[in-house]
Order: structure tokens, then C-alpha cells, then sequence
């Protein structure tokens, strides 16, 4: 499938995603909450990834190009926000 049809098919699917995600939020699922909040998170992010910035098509070195530049967005997300959490004066210890 080719075309505009593929693309209001990943609409839909987002559509769904976005339900899905929602509807988990009103259930109490303890610490996975934050699991399957995230799994959905990422399936989005893949949908958006594959095929709306065309990376299902794209050479592999675009393709890497990308991965390595989440990866790095990812690293120092992850850094500055460990940084903030673990400078609070209120942890124990």
C-alpha cells in the first residue's frame, strides 16, 4: 500500500495509539504505569519515524544518521535529568 491510503492508515493507527494511551492512564497499574505508557510512546514514535519522516524508504546511512542523533537527544535528556534529580537536597542520605 502506496499513497495517500498509507498515510491515513498511520493517522488512524496514531489515533488508536493516542486511545490506547488514555485509557491506560485511567487504569491503576502500579509502577507500570510508567512501562505501558512508554511501550505506546515508542510505537508512536516508530509510526511517526517510518513514515511520515520516510525512513522506512531512506538509505541506511540516513537511517543511522538518525538512530545516533535520538540516541545522543536520548543520553543527554537522560544526563541533565539524573543531574537535576540527584542535586536535590531533599534525597536521604
Amino acid at each position: 500500500m502506496k499513497g495517500p491510503k498509507l498515510y491515513v492508515l498511520v493517522y488512524v493507527l496514531l489515533l488508536g495509539l493516542l486511545a490506547a494511551t488514555v485509557l491506560a492512564a485511567r487504569f491503576e497499574l502500579g509502577v507500570f504505569n510508567v512501562v505501558v505508557a512508554l511501550a505506546i510512546a515508542a510505537l508512536k514514535m516508530g509510526l511517526v519515524l517510518l513514515y511520515f519522516m520516510q525512513l522506512k524508504d531512506a538509505d541506511r546511512l540516513d537511517a543511522m544518521l538518525l538512530t545516533g542523533g535520538f540516541v545522543m537527544l536520548l543520553v543527554v535528556l537522560i544526563g541533565l535529568s539524573l543531574g537535576d534529580y540527584l542535586s536535590r537536597g531533599w534525597l536521604p542520605g
